[in-house]
């Protein structure tokens, strides 16, 4: 198993920790992001796998290792998801 999967919790484990805030605020954010024009992103967390954009373009994983991910992006946008990076919410590759 790669690091990647070995980092990320099981469904089961991961999914119990979202709440229906949690669950609304990453339905938000995957609208915006598959709006992208030229590039493709693959978001990877505890409730599944989600390609978004459009082929053709650049392409980045990003795994959401805890769901303060989307409640930090959602109250302070890019400074509050860099701010969750720093903490270790989320990576990308």
């Amino acid at each position: 198993m790669s690091s990647t999967a070995d980092s990320l919790a099981t469904p089961e484990q991961g999914a119990a920790r979202y709440g229906a805030l949690d669950r609304l605020l990453r339905q938000r954010l995957l609208a915006t992001l598959d709006g992208l024009d030229g590039g493709r992103v693959l978001l990877v967390d505890a409730l599944g796998t989600v390609e978004l954009g459009r082929p053709g373009g650049l392409e980045v994983r990003i795994d959401v290792l805890d769901p303060g991910f989307y409640r930090a992006a959602a109250a302070q946008g890019s400074v509050g998801a860099g701010e969750a990076y720093m903490d270790g919410l989320w990576r990308c590759d």
